[in-house]
Parts: C-alpha cells; sequence; structure tokens
C-alpha cells in the first residue's frame, strides 16, 4: 500500500492535526489597554499612561510575577485611573465655572 516514507509523512500529519491550537497573541495591544513587558524570568511589569485633563501625562506600574495576574492587577489600576481623572475633570470643571462667575460679577 504505502510505503514507509508515506506512513511516516500520514502519521506526522495526523500528529499535527491532532495538536491542541493555541492562538498567537499579537504584538500590538490596543489603545487604552496599557502595555505589558517581561523584565525577567519571573517579573511582569505593566504600564498605564492617561493624559489627564490638566494636559498632564501620569504612568502608572504594576509588577507581578505572572502574565495573568499583571494583567488582572493593569486593569484594575486602569479602572482606577479612569475613576481619578473623572474626579479630576470634576474639579477642574467646578473651577472653571468658579472663575466664570467671578469674572460676571466684576
Amino acid at each position: 500500500m504505502y510505503s514507509s516514507n508515506q506512513e511516516k509523512l500520514l502519521s506526522t500529519l495526523t500528529e499535527e492535526q491532532n495538536a491542541k491550537f493555541e492562538p498567537m497573541q499579537g504584538k500590538h495591544r490596543k489603545p487604552g489597554t496599557g502595555c505589558i513587558s517581561k523584565i525577567s524570568e519571573n517579573l511582569y511589569e505593566g504600564r498605564y499612561t492617561p493624559k489627564f485633563p490638566n494636559g498632564k501625562r501620569v504612568t502608572r506600574n504594576v509588577y507581578a510575577h505572572t502574565l495573568e495576574e499583571c494583567e488582572e492587577l493593569l486593569s484594575e489600576l486602569i479602572k482606577n485611573m479612569k475613576i481619578e481623572i473623572q474626579e479630576e475633570k470634576e474639579k477642574l470643571e467646578i473651577t472653571t465655572q468658579k472663575d466664570e462667575m467671578e469674572i460676571k460679577v466684576f
């Protein structure tokens, strides 16, 4: 039926078909999701740098021993930073409203 070379080829093809599919992670993350870097064999760094309403950029970092743990800490950091930015926007709006009222009074 099959020669020995053909049998080897068929066996390798069936092994490849039975192999578990694992998608490759892309090199670029979506905007607003931060950045994760592998610092050493067992340490990961997550960074997030949003722009505050006053125009300044503030960088915050998280460190973890596993990639999954770093993802969790980074998502928590991003949520907290968005809350902080929203509070800063509200403070900025209140101060501009007060300034406008003072200008109208004079």
